[in-house]
């Protein structure tokens, strides 16, 4: 299992259920105000996250860049 978990949540009634998870860090902040060392994440996920960007491209190098080597990003788009 993962460690810690990180997540992204501005809507309050999603960010509660959210938060009861074990060991989990759930922001009101998006991602790309978040910050992050490089090489950080094992796994990032974005599930119906990119579609609603106005610049995915930002999004996307800034999760290569805290994603480990050998770390996976999972997206769904519509």
């Amino acid at each position: 299992g993962f460690n810690n978990l990180y997540g992204c949540e501005p809507t309050p009634p999603a960010r509660a259920v959210a938060s009861q998870l074990p060991r989990s860090n759930i922001s009101e902040k998006f991602y790309e105000e978040l910050d992050f060392e490089n090489d950080y994440f094992d796994f990032i996920s974005m599930i119906h996250v990119l579609d609603h960007l106005i610049d995915p491209s930002s999004v996307l190098l800034k999760a290569r860049r805290e994603l480990k080597k050998d770390g996976i990003l999972f997206a769904v788009v519509h």
